[in-house]
C-alpha cells in the first residue's frame, strides 16, 4: 500500500500492489507478513494495518512483502533492516528507486554498524513503471522508476544489483489522466 497524497503534498489515496509484481515475488519468496497494508489490500494471511503499526511489531521469522507509505520509506527500510538481524527473517521492500537518499546509502548500500557484515542482499531495479491499483482500477504510473530491495537475515557482503522485470496486469481499466493545467505566463500567453 503506498500513501501517495502524503508523499505529494495532497490528500490521502491509498494504492496498492499489483497483483501480478505481488504475486512473482511471492513465487520465488513465498511471503508470510504484509505488515503495512489495509485490511482489503493485504496480501498476506498476517498482516498489520496502521491500526496495528507494523512498524512497531516483531517480524522475526517472517518472509514480508513490505509496499510502505513512500513518505515514511527511510523508517520501513530502517525496521526491515533491524527485523532480518533475526535469523530465518526476509523482507522484501517495493520502493521509489531514490538511490539518492541518506537511507539508500546507509542502509541499503552499507551496513549501519559501520561493520560491512548485514546490507541489503539484494536491489532490483524494475524495467518498466508500475501501475499501482486504486479502487480496483490500474492508476497512472509514478512520477519515478520502482526497486526491489531483499534484505535477508545472515546475508554478507554486497547486495546483488539486477534489473527485474514483471508481466502487467491484464484486463483492469486505467484510471484515466486528468488533463494538467500547466501555470505561468510563458504558458499563458
Amino acid at each position: 500500500m503506498t500513501d501517495w497524497g502524503k508523499l505529494h503534498g495532497g490528500g490521502v489515496d491509498i494504492w496498492q500492489t499489483p497483483t501480478s509484481l505481488y504475486l512473482k515475488l511471492h513465487e520465488e519468496f513465498v511471503f508470510t507478513l504484509d505488515p503495512c497494508c489495509l485490511r482489503h489490500t493485504a496480501k498476506c494471511q498476517k498482516f498489520y494495518t496502521p491500526r496495528e503499526n507494523g512498524l512497531a511489531q516483531s517480524w522475526a521469522g517472517e518472509r514480508a512483502f513490505v509496499n510502505p507509505p513512500y513518505s515514511k520509506a527511510g523508517d520501513w527500510v530502517q525496521k526491515c533492516w533491524q527485523e532480518t538481524q533475526a535469523p530465518d527473517t526476509l523482507a522484501a521492500l517495493l520502493l521509489h528507486a531514490n538511490t539518492d537518499t541518506k537511507w539508500f546509502h546507509s542502509l541499503v548500500l552499507e551496513d549501519p554498524t559501520g561493520e560491512r557484515t548485514h546490507n541489503a542482499s539484494e536491489i532490483r531495479f524494475v524495467k518498466g513503471r508500475v501501475a499501482f491499483i486504486i479502487d480496483g482500477h490500474r492508476g497512472e504510473a509514478p512520477p519515478k522508476p520502482s526497486i526491489i530491495i531483499v534484505f535477508s537475515a545472515g546475508h554478507v557482503g554486497p547486495p546483488i544489483v539486477t534489473s527485474w522485470e514483471f508481466e502487467r496486469e491484464q484486463g483492469i481499466p486505467l484510471i484515466p489522466r486528468a488533463p494538467k493545467q500547466i501555470q505561468g505566463s510563458m504558458f499563458n500567453e
